[in-house]
């Protein structure tokens, strides 16, 4: 697959992931799904650091678009940078650090996001779905990899 190919179709999942999050899970669900924050973590853990920053730098321009802000969410790269360079070539499947680093993401997101509701019952009530998310994303993308690789 070209590289132009392949950069538009993470771009186009890139876009997909975002409309998920904005329209379906912050308008129809009390509960703090971060599907952005899911998604760095299972690219960190299955991509090259490239079609890392190629999904990354287009839900970035996607949120600033959205929110009409005009400061950079500069930490998003940085910690798709960082969480790549944690995720070791010696992990032969690295599906319980994908997890793990979902979890913490998306406790670290809960914290910051202010509600009404305590934030151990944030917490409670969005970990599992994360945590989910990142398991049924990681052998979606596997097994995407695997077939392209044959």
């Amino acid at each position: 697959m070209s590289d132009f190919k392949k950069y538009s179709l993470i771009s186009l999942y890139a876009f997909l992931a975002f409309a998920l999050q904005i329209s379906f899970f912050s308008r129809f669900t009390n509960i703090d799904l971060n599907f952005i924050l899911v998604n760095i973590a299972v690219f960190s853990a299955l991509f090259n650091l490239k079609e890392n920053l190629v999904f990354l730098s287009t839900a970035t321009i996607l949120l600033q678009a959205f929110t009409f802000d005009k400061q950079f969410i500069w930490f998003l790269p940085l910690l798709s940078v960082l969480l790549k360079l944690f995720y070791t070539k010696e992990l032969k499947d690295p599906l319980w650090l994908c997890v793990f680093y979902s979890v913490l993401l998306s406790a670290i997101y809960c914290f910051t996001n202010q509600d009404t509701y305590s934030y151990f019952h944030k917490i409670l009530l969005s970990l599992p779905f994360n945590a989910l998310f990142a398991v049924i994303l990681y052998f979606l993308f596997k097994s995407l990899i695997i077939t392209k690789d044959k």
